[in-house]
């Protein structure tokens, strides 16, 4: 049983209860009624400590996941469960993702929260709560901004609707203002046109004045001496500041109807500027497949259609059994579309497993050899995207391999991959271990005789911007298959050696 899932079940009996007591409440007298809940919430507090004891005491209740932990402790993952940090889509959310998937509802939704508050109801408290919840989770991690969607959409909407309700307001009593005022300026031969500004500082002086003049002549105020001069004169000052603010009020009406029609025109503009950005947004970003990398722009648009060309290769040019190790990342796309068996894939629960491709992939080329035999990996494929700039291959990734490869065996350090500096680098400062590592190898073989940009050497990797540490090196136990046109994809077989054959020293440690 899941302890995510028996969460929202208890919600759920929980509303259940709820309901029951309100319908008791009408039925009952208060005094029985406080007895009943006494006893029953006693009660039910008891069943449900003894029930959860009982099934995490028997194994029943399965314990919170990482990923729960994650939520509240978003540092969790990355201390204790590297498998479930490395996930791209576990990652925290930054401040360029609300922009560019939210537009305008990054700022109109904190908006909404001040407008639920200025209206507390029933609504606006759930509004209220299920965007801030929200806007936690979706900070924890990148793939809760489905979740935080909604909840930023409705309190986007009330935030605008709030706005152009408030400004077609003052449009409507600013025209009625500008009605009266040449109604009035007709009958009486002003002919301004306008609302006279010094009729209604007049008018108010007068009361100020008369105000004054009330307090003084009072009976108490004179007994009172100088305390009624005070308050005289409070009380004309108040009036002058009511008067000041009247007058400020009407003295444009126009101009106060102008300026609500450009808020209300600015909020129309934004409004459409959001629907172009997601008609743009579900069209470039989240339509295209991702096996399809697209470079450039118009007449220097560039399809690099690597993935499908070494998948298609696998399903050609290798044996039907033939096993592929490769990182887990890419297992469910050669299960699919190159048809062979893979070691580990996106759905591989066991984190040892893992470990060991980790371990493979971080380990000097004998001792990966020795691994891959053991897994009986028929041929290695990595991503690498020095020459095309594909920011997403392996050795982006490889500090995850070692970090993942590390909690299962702990002789692998990931500070042993970093320079003297404690930088990650493939440059002239990178480390012999990286240098060594299968991983290094298997991308950078015979890359040194490409040039890759113009007045750069050869071996210039684009993504990391670093002509590659090492090129005077051979590989003995694996032998490049074939490598996509845009040096995306790269196939090594593993090579079964003469001197090998029939029995291999695998002496490989697992603990």
């Amino acid at each position: 049983m899941s302890t995510e899932l028996l969460s929202f079940n208890s919600i759920f009996l929980a509303m259940q209860a709820w309901e029951v007591l309100c319908f008791l409440y009408h039925r009952i007298g208060l005094v029985l009624f406080e007895r009943f809940v006494l006893l029953i919430a006693s009660s039910v507090a008891a069943v449900i400590g003894l029930g959860l004891t009982a099934m995490i005491a028997t194994g029943r209740l399965n314990p919170w996941t990482g990923r729960f932990w994650t939520l509240l402790d978003p540092t969790y993952a990355s201390k204790f469960i590297p498998i479930v940090a490395s996930v791209s889509e576990h990652q925290p959310t930054t401040w360029a993702n609300y922009a560019f998937d939210l537009h305008i509802l990054s700022f109109a939704a904190p908006a909404g929260i001040y407008f639920c508050f200025k209206d507390i109801s029933d609504i606006s408290i759930f509004l209220i709560t299920f965007g801030l919840s929200a806007a936690y989770f979706s900070g924890v991690m990148v793939r809760l901004m489905l979740v935080a969607a909604p909840a930023f959409v409705m309190l986007s909407a009330v935030s605008l609707s709030s706005i152009i309700s408030s400004y077609c307001s003052d449009i409507y009593l600013a025209r009625a203002a500008i009605a009266k005022s040449e109604g009035s300026g007709g009958n009486t031969g002003g002919g301004s046109g306008m609302l006279s500004s010094n009729g209604v500082a007049s008018s108010s002086a007068a009361s100020a004045n008369a105000a004054a003049a009330a307090a003084t002549s009072n009976p108490q105020s004179k007994r009172g001496g100088g305390g009624a001069r005070k308050n005289a004169a409070a009380a004309a000052a108040a009036a002058a500041a009511a008067a000041a603010a009247a007058a400020a009020n009407t003295s444009s009406p126009k101009a106060t109807m102008y300026s609500a029609w450009g808020v209300i025109l600015g909020a129309i503009i934004c409004l459409l500027s959001y629907s172009q950005h997601c008609i743009w947004l579900t069209k470039s970003a989240y339509s295209s497949p991702s096996i399809v990398l697209v470079a450039g722009w118009g007449p220097y648009r560039h399809i690099m259609d690597d993935f499908r060309e070494a998948y298609y290769w696998l399903s050609h040019n290798t044996a039907t059994d033939a096993k592929i190790m490769s990182w887990w990342d890419y297992g469910y796309q050669i299960t699919a579309m190159g048809n062979r068996s893979v070691i580990v894939d996106n759905n591989t629960w066991n984190t040892t497993h893992i470990a060991t491709v980790g371990r493979a992939m971080s380990s000097n080329e004998t001792e990966a050899y020795k691994i891959s035999k053991m897994l009986d990996a028929d041929y290695v494929l990595v991503i690498f995207g020095g020459l095309s700039a594909y920011s997403g291959d392996d050795i982006n990734k490889f500090l995850w391999m070692v970090r993942i490869g590390g909690g299962v065996f702990p002789w692998i350090k990931e500070p042993d991959y970093l320079s003297a500096s404690g930088m990650y680098t493939v440059g002239g400062d990178a480390s012999d271990t990286m240098l060594d590592s299968l991983m290094y190898k298997l991308s950078y073989h015979d890359f040194q005789n490409v040039v890759t940009q113009q007045g750069k050497p050869g071996g210039y990797d684009r993504v990391r911007n670093y002509e590659m540490g090492r090129k005077d090196f051979t590989i003995e136990n694996f032998e490049e298959a074939f490598t996509s046109e845009n040096w995306i994809v790269r196939i090594f077989k593993v090579k079964d050696l003469e001197n090998r054959r029939g029995h291999y020293d695998l002496e490989v440690k697992l603990k």
